[in-house]
């Protein structure tokens, strides 16, 4: 699947709480990254938003970082079961920019167009929506980012890379790259 068409979502209406979506009956009691189709705005339509969920303490230092910057990295492996792509998404801690405040990893299925759709359509859209969810699925935070992350291109390459590569079984691919790649070893690649 190739890039899709601009989708401009920036929001304009100022500050606003959300209801939340019971992210566990997605992806279960997990904290971490989790893209998700929202409507923030009717005249926009739906789109693809990020939570990022803590369910500890550590949430209320993780929404008083100022500023509040997002990165991304991107990268493919592979092993005997298949391959696996990653992205490591992390904000930079304020007083050290080279170091990670806080760091996510979201692994997905190149063979999977489903999978491959929802990064399209996240890389397609003007602005990215990011919310801070914390215990009890209460929002914490919630930011825009115009994008200029470059995910396209990044998805075009990963793509590329992986689609030659037959798949065996991605959750046993998924499993075998984590237990070989501490999140050090992804970030140093």
């Amino acid at each position: 699947m190739k890039a899709l068409p601009r989708k401009q979502t920036p929001w304009r209406h100022g500050r606003a709480r959300f209801n939340q979506p019971q992210i566990d009956d997605f992806y279960g009691a997990a904290d971490g990254i989790f893209p998700m189709k929202a409507i923030l705005d009717r005249e926009v339509g739906t789109e693809i938003v990020l939570y990022m969920r803590d369910q500890t303490p550590f949430m209320e230092e993780l929404r008083r970082v100022d500023p509040f910057r997002l990165l991304i990295k991107a990268g493919a492996g592979r092993n005997e079961f298949g391959p696996v792509c990653f992205m490591i998404f992390w904000v930079p801690n304020p007083r050290n920019p080279a170091e990670a405040f806080v760091t996510y990893e979201v692994y997905f299925n190149p063979h999977c167009d489903q999978q491959v759709t929802m990064w399209r359509e996240l890389a397609a859209q003007s602005h990215w929506h990011v919310f801070l969810t914390g215990a009890g699925a209460q929002q914490r935070g919630f930011f825009e980012f115009p994008n200029t992350f470059g995910l396209d291109e990044t998805l075009d390459t990963l793509l590329e890379a992986c689609t030659p590569i037959p798949l065996v079984d991605f959750n046993r691919a998924k499993a075998k790259f984590m237990q070989e790649n501490s999140l050090d070893d992804l970030m140093g690649l």
